[in-house]
């Protein structure tokens, strides 16, 4: 439905929409709300705002104070005032769990009338549509962000009719069911791949993976790693900056888990397919595209033998356990020495299939999985300056 950051053709769900949306008052839409607890909910009912779920950790709750917390219905709003690069002023949060109590720190508001809770619940945490509005009601606090309240009334909020609630609140649920769905097998894709090798070698012995490994021998031998790869010092490869630019044609990379540090011009690049290493940490990356580096611990790994690629040693290399030897060079006296267990060559191919078809599965599964997607889908595009007469739902995807 989306491709890349352009408008995506809606789904035919919304193409029943018409382009009347509504413009209000804050005060019309929601209204403070003050009632106390009086001790009817328990500890249990207690909700974070943060994550709007119930909270576990109750150490900093007395139980004296709890009748003084305030009702938070299913349905209500408040107002989490901690600011970030998200959310400048601080940000509502719908409760969609249940019935609970929060702290009376925080602003409440119950809704004026019947609302879609899937289409508020994204539109009241939304900057498209509450920026403004918290822009000029929200004061700085002590802890946190405050509201005023007689100014948030007065501002003005867009909202489609009641209909077009139910179908845009129809689509979220459509799509957080889809992002749970490729979260899900996402985290499979990733358990897996990272068990497969280990899996694959019982001893010297082969288990069988699948109907793509059935033909597979199980003769496997035992050879010495630095039989296999060559290193190669990164002495020519390595970047002037000491702050490292952010935009450029080539990458400056660590084996480290950031990987690319920033970009650069330089054209002094390391440019076949090599594995780096640091010397330290251990960490390593396969590499397919020309790059520099910033530290001197980074060994650059190359291929010796022809018969095995990069790729599938960089593969045998996930199946090492590596040892921590302190502030070592490790590479040179500890892991080129080490013995691995090694398949014949038409049996790595088949190995490196699968991985490669793990890793595209694996990328799929990323790309569609965006946790912005619905927290950055309003965007109100409003037609004829000082006059409402078209707004339009688009999405985009913010990755």
């Amino acid at each position: 439905m989306i491709v890349g950051k352009n408008l995506a053709i809606l789904l035919a769900t919304l193409t029943k929409m018409t382009n009347v949306w509504e413009q209000e008052r804050f005060e019309n839409i929601y209204q403070k709300y003050s009632v106390k607890n009086n001790f009817r909910l328990d500890f249990n009912k207690y909700i974070s705002i943060a994550t709007n779920t119930y909270k576990n950790d109750f150490t900093n709750i007395s139980k004296d104070t709890l009748g003084n917390y305030i009702l938070f219905k299913k349905g209500y709003v408040a107002f989490e005032g901690h600011t970030n690069i998200q959310f400048p002023f601080g940000r509502f949060v719908m409760n969609t769990i249940g019935d609970g109590i929060v702290s009376n720190i925080f602003s409440v508001f119950k809704p004026v009338f019947a609302q879609d809770l899937y289409y508020w619940k994204y539109a009241i945490n939304n900057n498209k549509v509450m920026l403004e509005a918290l822009k000029k009601s929200s004061k700085s606090g002590i802890m946190m962000n405050t509201l005023d309240i007689e100014v948030l009334n007065q501002q003005i909020i867009l909202f489609p009719n009641q209909k077009e609630q139910n179908l845009i609140g129809l689509l979220f649920v459509l799509l957080d069911s889809l992002i749970a769905l490729h979260q899900r097998e996402l985290k499979i894709l990733k358990i897996f791949k990272k068990s497969l090798f280990v899996k694959m070698i019982v001893g010297k012995n082969l288990t069988i993976l699948s109907a793509t490994l059935m033909k597979m021998t199980n003769v496997w031998e035992q050879e010495r790693l630095g039989n296999l790869l060559n290193y190669i010092r990164p002495d020519n490869f390595y970047t002037r900056y000491d702050e490292i630019p952010e935009s450029g044609k080539n990458p400056v990379l660590t084996a480290n888990k950031s990987f690319i540090l920033g970009y650069s011009n330089e054209t002094n690049t390391f440019d076949k397919e090599c594995i780096i290493f640091d010397d330290f940490t251990q960490d390593f990356k396969y590499v397919n595209f020309p790059f520099l580096v910033k530290s001197s611990a980074i060994k650059i790994l190359i291929n010796k033998n022809t018969m095995f690629d990069v790729y599938s040693l960089f593969l045998i290399m996930l199946s090492v356990k590596l040892e921590n030897f302190g502030h070592a060079r490790h590479y040179i006296n500890f892991v080129q020495n080490k013995n691995i267990i090694l398949c014949g060559f038409h049996e790595m191919k088949r190995i490196r299939a699968i991985f490669k078809h793990l890793n595209s599965l694996i990328t799929l599964h990323q790309r569609e999985d965006s946790q912005s997607l619905n927290q950055g889908c309003l965007v109100i595009l409003i037609v004829n300056i000082g006059k409402l007469h078209l707004c339009i739902l688009v999405f985009y995807l913010l990755s």
